[in-house]
């Protein structure tokens, strides 16, 4: 197994470290297989339980990875640093998603494509596999109408 170094911990934990920090006002040592949520889990009580500590120096294996700072990590990361035997929202589960119910869905109208018809169907998603017929007129696919 390869040796990780310090730079790979920068590359990981990148969205916390703040290189315009300035001066550290403590140290962390953490263990090397502490991916980046789960720095957030550790560094969020860290930081209540020393309110007077701004910037603190992350460690893996006794080499500084970098400084960061209490608004980095204290920021709104959506599920990403919270506690993963919590219960979670609808989108939780790909860990890329913003928390609540998701805004951007878009229904497909479809219309039948026989003159003078005018049947609708509503789809959220498109399956060419799947396209939906007219129950009037089940010879005819429906087609795409903005």
């Amino acid at each position: 197994m390869t040796e990780l170094t310090a730079d790979y911990w920068r590359r990981m934990y990148r969205p916390v470290l703040d290189a315009r920090a300035g001066e550290p006002e403590d140290a962390l040592d953490i263990p090397p297989d502490t991916q980046l949520p789960g720095l957030i889990r550790v560094l969020r009580p860290w930081y209540r339980e020393h309110p007077g500590v701004d910037r603190v120096t992350i460690r893996v294996k006794g080499a500084d990875v970098g400084v960061t700072t209490r608004a980095k990590v204290m920021k709104d990361w959506g599920h990403l640093g919270e506690d993963p035997s919590a219960a979670v929202g609808p989108g939780a589960g790909d860990g890329a998603t913003l928390p609540g119910f998701p805004a951007e869905f878009r229904a497909i109208r479809y219309t039948c494509g026989e003159r003078g018809c005018d049947r609708t169907m509503l789809r959220i998603f498109y399956d060419e596999r799947d396209v939906p017929q007219c129950a009037e007129h089940p010879a005819i696919r429906m087609v795409y109408s903005p």
